[in-house]
């Protein structure tokens, strides 16, 4: 990491702290807070199921001290698959970095966070979840192994109750061996 000259710094702007210490220090007690609260579930003596939700108090936490610290922002823009992406990090000069801003751990077929891998189709290149039992949002082709996306896909029946994934490249040469081949419908999502 290089280390800023006084001749480097002229050019740059240093943009006032937005939050007071006062709100910083509420602000990261109420994270303290949610973030070690936990519902428990217990059987008393009488044989009987309770719930309850145990939260640290305020009187429980103490802060030390607060600073305030300039943190490198960087901004990353690239593109992945003919699709732009972008990562917005916060570097703290180690190898380490903190993602606050991103576009690609969400699935672009139901919005939702990818728990796991997921697959980055060949086709169009949207992002979505890997392959599941039911309800898939992303396939790999049988016959090539590419990695496609639900919209992207198309499939033949096998036994009436399994679906064989193919791309738009396999598809073709599937109708030519004379499979009744047909695209995926999308799944709705609110």
């Amino acid at each position: 990491m290089k280390k800023l000259s006084d001749e480097n710094t002229e050019n740059i702007s240093i943009v006032p702290f937005r939050l007071l210490a006062g709100s910083v220090k509420v602000s990261a007690v109420n994270y303290i807070i949610n973030k070690h609260t936990q519902t428990v579930t217990y059987h008393g003596a009488n044989n009987r199921h309770y719930t309850k939700v145990c939260e640290p108090k305020n009187k429980d936490i103490s802060l030390s001290d607060i600073s305030q610290v300039y943190i490198p922002e960087n901004d990353i823009d690239f593109l992945l698959n003919g699709k732009n992406r972008f990562f917005m990090i916060a570097d703290n000069g180690r190898d380490n970095f903190y993602v606050y801003k991103e576009n690609i751990t969400v699935c672009e077929i139901c919005n939702k966070p990818l728990n796991q891998r997921g697959i980055l189709c060949n086709e169009c290149g949207i992002i979505s979840h890997n392959k599941r039992f039911f309800f898939s949002h992303g396939f790999y082709c049988k016959n090539c192994s590419k990695s496609i996306c639900r919209n992207c896909a198309n499939y033949f029946s096998k036994f009436l109750i399994f679906k064989i994934p193919l791309c738009n490249d396999c598809i073709k040469k599937a109708r030519d061996e004379g499979r009744k081949c047909k695209k995926y419908k999308p799944l709705k999502f609110n």
